[in-house]
């Protein structure tokens, strides 16, 4: 990082709450924050005053006002997607406040921040006129195809996961990037246990890690006892249970992995939706994959980008009615009708 450029990190590292017996609780990634913090200050764009506050500070101001400075931003890291296709939004929104204060080496006093680190800023933040103007140029140009390099002219590498739901957003950031970006999907892990590993870049197959917990999978849709990993069938999705080394027994994690074959004798696997989050709506059950199918369709079929959607469910109409809401890159043109397209 010090000898080739930073890490953009859009991972959550704000610090673990205790309990009144002593007792540490919050996402895993908060040990490391306090045992790291000068590291992380080093390596990556946040800033040391705001890590370990990260619940009292608007990180979406901070990370895109602090990585749009940096030049030499070499790699981005995020746990899905969609949050990098989020933070380029907000940027989007924010430019112009971001941009004064990169060009005054101020913090707006609009941005949601405890005083004291506001003032440890201030002492140290510098004007940076070029920097805003360069960025400035970037922005006013009419598309976004390719704006990534043109931030970060060292970016080569982009470190999520972009499966199941999550490859709308995945599409979206390859559009944002040129050909010389490698895009590799990382880690498949949660608090509880890491669970497989992309082993190549650019495939989003992740092999599972064996020892890195015991594992049981429930084949989707079927009463059946759990398996093991030597017992599954490729082609099939599994949700998984996890017995990890800490003491948590037969944990379900509600999500839905897809076998696509085995490396040796352990299973690869692609991540394919939450279980929780499926959609049971008068007896239709619409899970996030088959979603993330309909948006795919609807973006040939209506010849947009649809750059976020969301799913709700009207009761207050008669009967009852399943919305969706799209975002899209331009107005849609078709007298066809869209809400037929859907069902």
């Amino acid at each position: 990082g010090l000898l080739y450029g930073k890490i953009l990190n859009l991972s959550e590292a704000s610090s673990m709450d205790v309990t009144p017996s002593g007792i540490k609780i919050g996402i895993v990634t908060g040990y490391f924050t306090s045992a790291f913090k000068t590291i992380l200050s080093t390596l990556t764009c946040i800033p040391k005053e705001v890590i370990g506050f990260e619940r009292n500070v608007d990180m979406k101001y901070i990370n895109a006002r602090f990585a749009l400075e940096e030049k030499n931003v070499i790699c981005i890291n995020a746990v899905f997607m969609s949050a990098l296709v989020d933070l380029l939004k907000y940027a989007e929104d924010n430019i112009e406040i971001i941009l004064k204060d990169i060009e005054n080496g101020t913090i707006d006093k609009s941005i949601k921040m405890p005083e004291n680190i506001r003032k440890k800023f201030q002492k140290r933040l510098k004007p940076n006129k070029e920097r805003a103007n360069e960025l400035r140029k970037i922005f006013e140009e009419s598309t976004y195809i390719g704006i990534l390099p043109k931030i970060w002219k060292r970016l080569s590498l982009i470190n999520s996961i972009g499966t199941g739901e999550f490859s709308p957003y995945k599409d979206k950031i390859k559009e944002y990037c040129s050909e010389d970006v490698s895009f590799n999907y990382s880690m498949y892990a949660a608090s509880e246990a890491t669970i497989a590993s992309a082993l190549e870049i650019e495939t989003p197959n992740y092999t599972l890690i064996y020892d890195g917990g015991f594992y049981e999978f429930l084949e989707v849709d079927v009463d059946n006892k759990p398996l093991l990993m030597n017992e599954l069938t490729v082609g099939k999705e599994y949700e998984i249970i996890v017995t990890n080394y800490t003491g948590l027994y037969r944990y379900k994690l509600n999500d839905v992995v897809k076998v696509v074959g085995y490396r040796g004798k352990i299973p690869v696997i692609q991540y394919a939706y939450r279980k929780n989050q499926l959609v049971n709506f008068s007896g239709l059950h619409l899970n996030t994959e088959q979603l993330v199918n309909i948006i795919k369709k609807y973006e040939k079929s209506l010849n947009v980008n649809i750059i976020d959607y969301s799913l709700y469910i009207d009761t207050n109409y008669s009967p009852s009615r399943m919305m969706l809401f799209i975002e899209t890159d331009k107005t849609i043109k078709t007298k066809e009708d869209i809400s037929q397209l859907f069902d």
